[in-house]
């Protein structure tokens, strides 16, 4: 138990690292806000269940637990905002979100978030920047 404990620290420990170079090494702000997530996500998790483990089954690995849901909440709802404000800064106007295929497991999902986008662009005109790099998010808002 102890060595997974000890895994679990490393490993949060890790992420928080990473993430701390990766805010200060990306020029811009979409990049660094993606890098403060993974330390607002995943080496918090990794934080918290060494912690629960290491509590036991108590009322204090409960209370982790809850602090871990609002943190894992109010940590992706934080970071969602901030992308949008900077969007909205730009000059992106009426942002609208359809669904997200990454967690459409079944068909159904795929399916409906597949026809709501294809009814939403259906008259538009529209132009994707796909995995782009560096400062090309600011070259492409200028583009546009």
């Amino acid at each position: 138990m102890d060595t997974a404990i000890l895994i679990l620290l490393v490993l949060g420990s890790l992420t928080t690292i990473i993430s701390v170079i990766g805010c200060f090494k990306f020029d811009d702000f979409l990049s660094r806000t993606h890098a403060a997530a993974i330390t607002d996500t995943l080496s918090v998790i990794l934080f918290s269940i060494a912690l629960i483990l290491h509590s036991g089954l108590t009322l204090l690995s409960l209370k982790l637990f809850i602090v871990l849901l609002v943190v894992f909440i109010t940590g992706s709802t934080a970071i969602h905002l901030l992308g949008k404000s900077y969007l909205n800064k730009l000059g992106v106007g009426n942002i609208v979100e359809l669904g997200n295929l990454k967690f459409s497991e079944y068909q159904e999902s795929f399916d409906k978030i597949n026809k709501q986008l294809s009814s939403f662009l259906k008259n538009k005109k529209f132009w994707v920047a796909s995995s782009t790099h560096d400062s090309e998010e600011i070259f492409c808002a200028k583009a546009h």
